[in-house]
């Protein structure tokens, strides 16, 4: 018997605005928290938790072009 798996979420499709304004963002400042972060989130119609996850991937992209 397989143990029972959770289904797999389905990926969040930024739109191309949203990127945008995410990415305009976080050239902006690379931290954002608390009331910035529910606010951008309200102003482009996500969740906080998808604005914390595209920062911590920019992030990541960001570092990576720097090494």
């Amino acid at each position: 018997m397989q143990p029972f798996r959770k289904p797999k979420r389905i990926r969040t499709a930024f739109s191309p605005s949203q990127l945008l304004k995410l990415e305009q963002s976080f050239e902006k400042n690379h931290y954002v928290v608390g009331q910035e972060r529910k606010d951008l989130a309200s102003n482009l119609g996500l969740t906080e938790t998808q604005v914390r996850i595209n920062y911590r991937v920019l992030s990541s992209t960001s570092m990576e072009s720097f090494l």
